[in-house]
């Protein structure tokens, strides 16, 4: 996404059915000193805990349980505990908002839809699922791609794209580059790092085809064409997961969207269509400016696009000059990333639908994405 100048850890859990375990909220990242979130899980008994410090793609659950039951909010733990104990080792996975996949209501694995039977919760909330797109805020990663856990050079996230959307990430802004003969992910040089963009659009689509639920939104700085954007899509498998946002029609819900299988929005900043999924991003969005080297200067001034397109992006990180973890945990501070989303709202008159920040995995970003929700 534009700038300046232009994983898995697996966590292993055992809880004594004699008492009960801390539940956050769901959705939610804790924040982090060193790239890797602390342990939000909280108990009273005796637990050995051990993580690794390449990612986390989910958690390992060994509870005792009376209902065989897991569940976890990235790395957090949901354990139901009652007097007729079992005792279960079952792998989990989760969405990022308290979902767990994976196993059936005797804790076995199962290959079903561990949503099926579940009420409906659309990105982890119920309350969601009867709004418009236009009336959500989506958790967003500026520079998703450009991660510490792949080896970039001065990247903007602790974390690549599989975890950003298991932690609960829901919008992504990447940037596309020809490189080496082919079609790749990279910010400004792809000297500074580089994914091919197949590789990181299956990220997403494996993600979407284990998580029915969930809807997202890709906003691509494109520098290469519409045409080989489309290739890798189709060869990624998310082509079949795209929306076409018909001009003028009102935004469906987060219900519909899901209803109808196609649940990911996907903008580029200087192209458009065809293919009809690969909107213009402001003919139906705007947003402000987004360099900034110290919190005094953040401004809900319109950057791009017209304010009275329907969505929002509040471009929220500081660079000075380049993307650094403890400015970002200034940006992403609770008073200050909710103060300026509020400020921008009241003198815009319109919602912040993308809240894009730098090292998402430091500050406030889902605690302050929940409020502006009502969650």
């Amino acid at each position: 996404m534009p700038s300046a100048d232009s994983g898995a850890p697996s966590d292993v859990v055992t809880a004594d059915a004699s008492a009960d375990a801390y539940e956050p909220e769901a959705g939610t990242m804790p924040d982090v000193d060193d790239g890797r979130a602390d342990d939000p899980v909280s108990t009273d008994v005796s637990s050995d805990v051990r993580s690794s410090s390449d990612g986390a793609d989910g958690a390992r659950v060994t509870s005792d349980v009376s209902d065989g039951s897991t569940a976890a909010d990235g790395a957090s733990l949901d354990a139901h505990v009652g007097s007729d104990v079992t005792s279960i080792d079952t792998p989990v996975t989760t969405d990022g908002n308290g979902v767990a996949d994976g196993a059936s209501a005797d804790g076995a694995p199962s290959d079903r839809d561990p949503d099926a039977d579940a009420p409906l919760r659309c990105n982890g909330y119920e309350a969601l699922c009867d709004r418009r797109f236009d009336e959500v805020v989506f958790p967003t990663a500026h520079n998703a791609m450009s991660n510490a856990d792949d080896g970039w050079i001065a990247p903007n996230q602790q974390h690549g794209i599989k975890r950003q959307l298991e932690d609960g990430i829901r919008a992504m802004l990447l940037d596309t580059h020809s490189y080496m003969g082919g079609s790749y992910l990279c910010h400004s040089s792809c000297l500074l790092g580089s994914k091919p963009l197949v590789d990181g659009l299956r990220d997403i689509t494996t993600f979407l085809q284990a998580h029915s639920h969930e809807v997202l939104a890709l906003v691509i700085e494109d520098h290469i064409s519409a045409a080989e954007t489309e290739v890798a899509f189709q060869a990624s498998g998310l082509s079949d997961y795209v929306y076409v946002h018909p001009a003028g029609d009102p935004w469906p819900t987060l219900r519909t969207m899901i209803e109808s299988g196609h649940r990911v929005l996907v903008g580029a900043e200087s192209g458009g269509p065809p293919p009809a999924f690969y909107h213009h991003f402001y003919d139906l969005a705007w947003d402000t400016p987004y360099t900034f080297k110290s919190p005094s200067e953040f401004s809900c001034q319109q950057n791009r696009g017209n304010k009275q397109n329907a969505l929002f992006l509040l471009n929220h990180w500081l660079e000075n000059p380049l993307p650094d973890e403890n400015l970002s945990r200034t940006a992403n501070a609770h008073d200050l990333l909710l103060s300026r989303a509020r400020q921008c709202q009241t003198e815009s008159g319109k919602l912040p639908n993308f809240v894009a920040v730098s090292h998402y995995a430091v500050g406030d970003l889902f605690a302050v994405v929940r409020e502006l929700n009502g969650l």
